[in-house]
């Protein structure tokens, strides 16, 4: 059962094409906005994990 609207052609692929395309654009969309959280939570865990081994670097430079 087509969801698709007829345009007067007697097919009314084209409502169903463009209501495609939209709906992977909104998912292609989602999926690069859950990629860039992602990727900035692991930049996030980087740059505390290099802070503390730099802390860490200090600390046993003094000990010396």
């Amino acid at each position: 059962m087509s969801e698709s609207v007829d345009t007067g052609t007697g097919t009314g692929t084209r409502d169903t094409r463009e209501k495609v395309r939209a709906e992977a654009s909104a998912t292609a969309g989602q999926a690069k906005q859950a990629a860039g959280q992602v990727a900035g939570t692991a930049a996030e865990q980087a740059r505390t994990v290099a802070g503390e081994a730099r802390r860490q670097a200090g600390s046993a430079v003094r000990d010396l």
